[in-house]
């Protein structure tokens, strides 16, 4: 599992994103970096289950600041193939239509 830290209110990391000692990814940031991991997890043989923290609707309005969108893990895995395409110099790719979301973001 890959989850970019979030900051709810309310909490210590929130009080230290308040000081100033901590300061969240940009949703763009966590993106890459998520992006980057997921490649290099799984040309090793490691199995990522999970990409990016549920949070139910009612609790979403807690979340104080951090790299949160309700589609992360297929954000994640459209910048993973987008990259390997371009890397590839491929043109066209066959998919079943429920990744539709990976080809088309």
């Amino acid at each position: 599992r890959i989850h970019p830290t979030l900051v709810f209110k309310n909490t210590e990391l929130y009080k230290m994103m308040e000081k100033g000692d901590y300061k969240p990814l940009t949703l763009e940031e966590a993106l890459m970096r998520t992006t980057d991991m997921l490649a290099i997890y799984e040309c090793n043989g490691i199995k990522v289950i999970r990409l990016g923290l549920h949070v139910p609707v009612e609790l979403r309005q807690n979340i104080a600041a951090g790299p949160y969108h309700p589609s992360f893990g297929d954000r994640v895995k459209a910048n993973l193939v987008k990259s390997i395409a371009e890397a590839s110099k491929i043109r066209k790719i066959k998919y079943p239509s429920k990744y539709q979301s990976w080809v088309y973001s």
